[in-house]
Protein backbone atom coordinates (compact mmCIF):
# COMPACT_ATOMS: atom_id res chain seq x y z
CA UNK A 1 0.00 0.00 0.00
CA UNK A 2 2.73 2.65 0.87
CA UNK A 3 4.80 1.91 -2.39
CA UNK A 4 1.64 2.57 -4.07
CA UNK A 5 0.75 5.76 -2.63
CA UNK A 6 4.66 6.62 -3.03
CA UNK A 7 4.51 5.58 -7.12
CA UNK A 8 1.36 7.72 -7.32
CA UNK A 9 2.81 10.97 -5.09
CA UNK A 10 6.48 10.11 -6.60
CA UNK A 11 7.36 13.25 -8.13
CA UNK A 12 5.95 15.69 -5.46
CA UNK A 13 7.21 13.40 -2.83
CA UNK A 14 10.16 13.38 -3.66
CA UNK A 15 10.54 17.50 -4.68
CA UNK A 16 9.79 18.47 -1.25
CA UNK A 17 11.28 15.21 0.70
CA UNK A 18 14.67 17.22 1.51
CA UNK A 19 13.10 20.76 2.50
CA UNK A 20 10.50 19.44 4.68
CA UNK A 21 13.39 17.35 6.72
CA UNK A 22 15.44 20.64 6.63
CA UNK A 23 12.30 22.04 8.40
CA UNK A 24 11.47 19.83 10.80
CA UNK A 25 14.22 21.04 13.33
CA UNK A 26 13.77 24.38 13.73
CA UNK A 27 10.00 23.94 13.61
CA UNK A 28 9.12 20.76 15.03
CA UNK A 29 6.95 20.39 12.48
CA UNK A 30 6.22 16.35 12.05
CA UNK A 31 8.09 15.38 8.74
CA UNK A 32 5.86 12.86 7.20
CA UNK A 33 2.49 14.28 7.49
CA UNK A 34 3.88 17.65 6.18
CA UNK A 35 5.07 16.02 2.99
CA UNK A 36 1.72 14.72 2.68
CA UNK A 37 0.29 18.31 2.61
CA UNK A 38 3.06 20.10 0.75
CA UNK A 39 2.78 16.89 -2.33
CA UNK A 40 -1.22 17.84 -2.55
CA UNK A 41 -0.35 21.33 -2.29
CA UNK A 42 2.14 21.00 -5.23
CA UNK A 43 -0.66 19.59 -7.32
CA UNK A 44 -2.85 22.79 -6.73
CA UNK A 45 -2.87 25.98 -7.85
CA UNK A 46 -0.40 27.62 -4.96
CA UNK A 47 2.16 25.37 -5.91
CA UNK A 48 4.51 28.51 -5.86
CA UNK A 49 3.72 29.47 -2.46
CA UNK A 50 5.32 25.73 -0.96
CA UNK A 51 8.94 27.51 -1.31
CA UNK A 52 8.04 30.84 1.18
CA UNK A 53 6.04 28.71 3.46
CA UNK A 54 8.95 26.45 3.57
CA UNK A 55 11.36 29.21 4.39
CA UNK A 56 8.85 31.04 7.11
CA UNK A 57 8.81 27.56 9.12
CA UNK A 58 12.72 27.34 9.19
CA UNK A 59 13.86 30.22 10.16
CA UNK A 60 10.49 32.44 11.71
CA UNK A 61 12.22 35.65 10.29
CA UNK A 62 9.40 37.97 9.88
CA UNK A 63 6.55 36.16 10.73
CA UNK A 64 3.74 38.54 11.89
CA UNK A 65 1.11 37.75 14.88
CA UNK A 66 -1.39 36.87 12.02
CA UNK A 67 0.90 34.09 9.83
CA UNK A 68 -0.12 30.69 10.00
CA UNK A 69 3.67 29.80 9.92
CA UNK A 70 3.95 31.43 13.22
CA UNK A 71 0.97 29.60 14.57
CA UNK A 72 2.20 26.19 13.22
CA UNK A 73 5.93 26.60 14.48
CA UNK A 74 4.36 27.72 18.10
CA UNK A 75 2.80 24.85 17.96
CA UNK A 76 4.57 22.11 16.99
CA UNK A 77 7.56 23.94 19.12
CA UNK A 78 5.26 24.43 22.17
CA UNK A 79 3.96 20.71 22.28
CA UNK A 80 6.79 18.34 20.71
CA UNK A 81 5.73 15.57 22.44
CA UNK A 82 2.11 15.44 21.70
CA UNK A 83 2.66 14.92 17.85
CA UNK A 84 4.97 11.29 18.78
CA UNK A 85 2.09 9.34 18.89
CA UNK A 86 -0.07 7.45 15.61
CA UNK A 87 -2.44 9.56 16.97
CA UNK A 88 -0.64 12.86 17.77
CA UNK A 89 0.54 12.53 13.79
CA UNK A 90 -3.04 12.77 13.12
CA UNK A 91 -3.48 16.33 14.62
CA UNK A 92 -0.01 17.23 13.18
CA UNK A 93 -1.86 16.32 9.57
CA UNK A 94 -5.00 18.19 10.72
CA UNK A 95 -3.05 21.07 11.95
CA UNK A 96 -0.63 21.54 9.16
CA UNK A 97 -3.66 21.28 6.46
CA UNK A 98 -5.37 24.17 8.12
CA UNK A 99 -2.41 26.36 8.53
CA UNK A 100 -1.27 25.53 4.92
CA UNK A 101 -4.96 26.15 3.58
CA UNK A 102 -4.97 30.08 5.43
CA UNK A 103 -1.01 30.21 4.26
CA UNK A 104 -2.24 29.56 0.58
CA UNK A 105 -5.49 32.15 0.02
CA UNK A 106 -3.27 34.66 2.57
CA UNK A 107 -6.15 34.24 5.11
CA UNK A 108 -5.08 36.07 8.40
CA UNK A 109 -4.80 33.65 11.06
CA UNK A 110 -5.50 34.20 15.40
CA UNK A 111 -5.15 30.87 16.63
CA UNK A 112 -4.98 27.51 15.50
CA UNK A 113 -6.58 25.00 16.72
CA UNK A 114 -9.15 21.49 16.26
CA UNK A 115 -12.50 21.56 17.22
CA UNK A 116 -12.94 18.02 18.60
CA UNK A 117 -15.54 16.54 16.03
CA UNK A 118 -14.19 18.88 13.60
CA UNK A 119 -13.88 16.50 10.01
CA UNK A 120 -9.94 15.98 8.11
CA UNK A 121 -9.60 19.17 6.46
CA UNK A 122 -8.61 18.93 2.48
CA UNK A 123 -6.05 20.82 0.98
CA UNK A 124 -7.25 23.76 -0.79
CA UNK A 125 -6.96 23.39 -4.32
Amino acid sequence: MILGVYANWQTELDAWAKQVNEARKPSRVVPAPHLAVLAQADRSRYADRIGAWLEGLKTGAGLDATDPRLHLRNRFIRDPKVFATSAGRDQAYRLTVKAWNAWAVQEPMRLLKLAEREQIPTVVQ
